[in-house]
């Protein structure tokens, strides 16, 4: 899975614990026709850390920095119990859809408050969503009974009491701010399925990286499938491929025993003939090409 990077590992555990992968993005090609290369081999990222074209967005309550890169480790995670349910697509004409946005809470536990970020790549960091210059998704008033906000053409349900400064993200799967990576989704997996659900937090944690999980590895089996899909349609190629040369080794066969294995007898008496033909053919044409109707008259 290392393309051309074959002389290591494709993928290693560094420090921190996070997988990273060592090979390059190129698949090995073999020739199997004189005008047809065709990829034998396919690299670590197309698999494991790709999603296909038009994956959905995913919810995930982690931490990000201001340039927009999720914060690793105990750091990036919340500390409320504020749940998630979606995000839900609502108007993909939206002129915001597409866009990666954040959820910060903020405020007092009495009077806690949200707002909504979009990350401008422009610029490049997180700056306040504001389709309708009024405000309105900037320290708005957040129920913890239930809250659905709508922006961007999503629509997300929350739950929960938050604290001040926990975040969700909210993007594309493959996307800048939410890279796409197996590894790091089964890892948060196994995390929270090891770990002892107890306190409030620890419930909505769990609940909520397994719901992340869940996107994501649906994600991810779209994508092996799609790889797999395209291995069998090579696969396909390979066997036309080869019922062609082999209809092309029939004829060379065919021409090479014309060559080889020439009955000399048969061919001389063959040939005879066919002069004897063309002579008198040749004669045929002489004698009609002199005849005038003078010659009648």
């Amino acid at each position: 899975f290392g393309g051309y990077a074959d002389n290591a590992p494709p993928f290693v555990k560094n420090s921190e614990g996070n997988i990273e992968y060592k090979g390059d993005d190129n698949a090995r090609q073999q020739r199997i026709d004189a005008s047809r290369l065709m990829p034998v081999t396919e690299n670590g990222i197309s698999i494991f850390q790709s999603v296909p074209s038009g994956a959905g967005y995913v919810a995930e309550a982690v931490k990000s920095g201001l340039d927009g890169q999720p914060i690793p480790g105990e750091a990036g995670r919340n500390t409320g119990s504020v749940t998630f349910t979606g995000p839900q697509v609502g108007d993909v004409n939206d002129p915001d859809y597409g866009e990666s946005f954040r959820i910060v809470f903020g405020g007092t536990e009495e009077s806690p408050t949200y707002s909504v970020q979009r990350f401008d790549a422009d610029v490049p960091e997180w700056t306040a969503y504001d389709p309708e210059g009024d405000g309105s998704f900037t320290d708005s008033s957040y129920d913890a009974s239930g809250e659905q906000l709508s922006f961007g053409g999503l629509s997300v349900t929350l739950k929960g009491e938050p604290v001040a400064g926990d975040e969700m993200l909210v993007a594309q799967s493959g996307s800048d701010q939410r890279p796409a990576d197996l590894f790091r989704t089964m890892e948060a997996a196994i995390r929270v399925l090891e770990t002892p659900a107890q306190t409030p937090a620890e419930k909505a944690e769990l609940r909520n990286t397994l719901n992340t999980s869940m996107r994501d590895l649906d994600n991810a089996l779209d994508n092996v499938l799609t790889v797999r899909a395209s291995a069998g349609a090579k696969l396909n190629e390979l066997d036309v491929v080869d019922a062609v040369g082999s209809n092309r080794m029939l004829n060379y066969e065919q021409t090479l025993s014309d060559l080889v294995d020439l009955d000399y007898a048969d061919a001389i008496s063959e040939y005879s003939l066919r002069q004897v033909g063309l002579q008198a053919s040749q004669k045929a044409f002489v004698d009609i090409k002199g005849m005038s109707l003078f010659d009648f008259m």
